[in-house]
């Protein structure tokens, strides 16, 4: 995989670490493997990754139960364990799968920066890195996905319990050369 043109740009450090680390865990395949995928290896940012499986034949996706303890926070609800057809909010709903969508048809990471807004709150930015990965027998089967909000861990609490944030705005910044 190649992040060049991601790391030659103004992004949040954590989601250029999580760059680094799957690059270096692709080595040559032109994926990386979902079972060497280690959240040890990445500690500084594994409360906002979350790993998607994907559904194929039900054109669906599935919460892994590796999420990050911030996620309940930036859904607005806790997905692990359930299929994106279960996230309530409609729109929410479909602005996800469009961009895993994009990310299974390219077989390519995704970039996005995007807005979110919680019920009386205000937005909040959100940089988002989606990276396609595969099983042992290189078939694309999950997403590695991580969400940094532009406030500190601290602020981002006082957003839980506030109910499901709605995107305000999306914008695909790149989709990156593999």
């Amino acid at each position: 995989m190649n992040f060049g043109n991601l790391l030659a740009r103004n992004v949040r450090p954590e989601i250029i670490g999580l760059a680094r680390y799957v690059t270096e865990l692709a080595g040559d395949e032109r994926l990386p493997r979902r079972s060497r995928f280690n959240p040890s290896c990445v500690r500084a940012v594994r409360d906002y990754i979350y790993l998607i499986k994907i559904l194929r034949d039900e054109h669906d996706y599935f919460y892994d139960s590796l999420q990050g303890r911030r996620m309940p926070v930036l859904f607005g609800c806790d997905m692990e364990g359930k299929r994106l057809s279960e996230l309530k909010d409609a729109d929410q709903r479909m602005a996800l799968r469009r961009t895993y969508d994009r990310v299974v048809a390219t077989e390519q990471p995704l970039f996005l920066r995007a807005r979110y807004r919680w019920p009386h709150r205000k937005s909040i930015a959100i940089e988002r890195l989606l990276i396609p990965m595969a099983s042992d027998d290189g078939v694309l089967s999950a997403i590695c996905g991580i969400s940094i909000p532009e406030v500190p861990d601290i602020d981002l609490e006082m957003y839980a319990g506030q109910g499901p944030a709605h995107l305000v705005s999306e914008e695909e910044c790149m989709l990156l050369a593999g």
